[in-house]
């Protein structure tokens, strides 16, 4: 092979490298159980974990419990950090540092249970944010780790995402518009249970205008639930949670929809 044909495959060689760096960075990982973490990568920084705001080269994450309305409180564990229970969510808008790469995420269900109910390694990447929401199917505890898009909205925007974890009523579609008369609007079609998870774009969070909000959740033939008054503030970013409680059969539990709204900032 000549020199020119050589410093071509080299020069292409190169782009593809950094293109293949570009496109993984900051995707939703892979859980796996025999992961293993460097000296380098760990984060022992969670003694306190809501005033190391300065680590930005960590991953971060924080937790939410979507049963029963999210009302079924747990105890999660993340990597050797003391548990702490939570009831919706824990931080309340904030997140905590997780280790580079490889970390342990245990959940205790009743949050006075002693032992786990879910231990799971995930793979979280170096200045990405995850939401990670518990739900149960059946008797199964489960975890669904989401990729959190944390930059501003413009302006004095605010902007949303819906996320159906519908446990029960979940082979029904559902639709969600996000409304203010004469003022913004953002509709969601034929929404699944945890369809985000086939669909990463169902993870993207989308502007609007800040304000006051009706959040609508309805199919075809029905209107099966509508909130009020939502406050969407400027700068802020939510998610919309489709839940339903797990004490009712799936054809109740579809006209027990609750659309819960969670502030990530």
């Amino acid at each position: 092979m000549d020199t020119k044909k050589i410093k071509y495959f080299l020069k292409h060689l190169t782009i593809l490298s950094v293109l293949s760096i570009v496109v993984f960075s900051c995707n939703k990982s892979v859980t796996s159980n025999t992961t293993t973490t460097t000296t380098d990568n760990t984060n022992t920084n969670n003694n306190n974990p809501l005033n190391n705001d300065t680590l930005t080269d960590y991953p971060r994450i924080k937790f939410f419990t979507v049963m029963d309305y999210g009302s079924s409180k747990v105890r999660v564990k993340l990597n050797t950090a003391n548990s702490v229970t939570i009831a919706k969510y824990y931080p309340s808008s904030q997140y905590l540092i997780a280790n580079k790469g490889s970390n342990n995420i245990t959940l205790y269900y009743p949050d006075t249970a002693t032992s786990s109910v879910l231990s799971m390694q995930v793979d979280l990447i170096s200045g990405c944010y995850y939401s990670c929401f518990f739900y149960r199917v059946g008797y199964e505890w489960k975890l669904s780790i989401v990729k959190d898009n944390v930059a501003t909205p413009s302006g004095t925007n605010a902007k949303i995402r819906v996320l159906d974890f519908r446990t029960q009523a979940y082979f029904d579609y559902v639709n969600v518009r996000v409304y203010n008369p004469g003022y913004d609007e953002k509709n969601y079609y034929t929404r699944n249970f945890l369809d985000h998870e086939t669909y990463s774009s169902n993870a993207d969070f989308k502007e609007l205008s800040s304000g006051y909000y009706k959040v609508r959740v309805f199919n075809d033939s029905l209107n099966l639930k509508t909130r009020d008054s939502v406050n969407l503030k400027a700068g802020k970013i939510y998610s919309v949670v489709l839940m339903t409680p797990s004490t009712l059969p799936p054809s109740t539990a579809l006209t027990n929809i609750f659309p819960d709204v969670q502030q990530h900032n």
